[in-house]
């Protein structure tokens, strides 16, 4: 099935509003789930649910990434992850990032609060070339800049600071 849309309807972006350096951090430790930190610290105006999400999502760092994955422990990749991670507070999203970023209200980065998602172009931090869709998702962890995601290759789940 082939369609086509007039030129009159989309809008062709080739480069995002704001640029980011991602700086990743590597968690260090055992793989046991007793000795992954947590954030019992967050603000407290933060609500329960995202630490909740946080803290479940924080207990599977350094587990593989997966393509197509959907083990939290023995393989999945990062749209996998964050469904998994928000299904177990019953919200349940779609499969792919590309969809999940299409549902709930979207919001500029510098809003984002602990328990919001990150969606952006995977080829804009590999080749400095964007492809005008989000495929790649994270969860934030804090107003500090940090979030979770799933990368590909030996780290797998870590925690990154957005600067």
């Amino acid at each position: 099935l082939t369609g086509y849309v007039s030129a009159d309807y989309v809008e062709v972006v080739y480069s995002l509003p704001t640029a980011v350096e991602v700086v990743e951090v590597q968690v260090s430790g055992s793989s046991s789930s007793s000795s992954r930190p947590t954030y019992s610290n967050l603000d407290p105006n933060v609500s329960q649910t995202a630490k909740n999400l946080i803290n479940t999502g924080m207990q599977y760092l350094g587990n593989p990434y997966v393509y197509g994955g959907n083990s939290l422990t023995n393989g999945i990749d990062c749209s996998g992850f964050v469904q998994a991670i928000y299904a177990n507070y019953g919200y349940f999203l779609p499969r792919v990032a590309e969809d999940q970023a299409e549902v709930g209200a979207k919001i500029p980065v510098g809003d984002a609060k602990p328990g919001d998602l990150i969606f952006y172009d995977w080829n804009m931090e590999e080749k400095g070339q964007c492809t005008g869709w989000s495929d790649h998702v994270g969860i934030v962890v804090g107003t500090n800049g940090r979030w979770i995601k799933v990368i590909e290759g030996n780290n797998g789940i870590i925690l990154v600071y957005l600067c």
